[in-house]
């Protein structure tokens, strides 16, 4: 199964949890997006305030700006982000 979702909570911060097949994140009153690949690979995108990412071996805190990976059997990481202006002045 694979999917994509949009968080966007700033406006009435809540803490709530999202279960992924290798992670469970736990928002902070926030906006994120988390994806789902179909062998179960997660990714999250934090755009504003924070959340962490747990799995049986480690957590990782992703802040804002921040992006994270859980991957089968490893730790959840931090991954690089390309900030989208940046993006553009690429293409230009």
């Amino acid at each position: 199964m694979a999917g994509a979702i949009y968080f966007f909570t700033r406006d009435r911060p809540r803490e709530f949890q999202i279960q992924t097949p290798f992670a469970l994140a736990a928002s902070r009153g926030t906006e994120f997006s988390v994806t789902v690949a179909a062998d179960g690979t997660s990714r999250f995108h934090v755009f504003d305030g924070e959340v962490g990412v747990t799995n049986d071996l480690v957590g990782v805190l992703l802040a804002a700006g921040e992006a994270g990976m859980a991957e089968p059997g490893k730790a959840p990481v931090k991954t690089a982000v390309i900030e989208a202006r940046n993006l553009v002045q690429w293409w230009l």
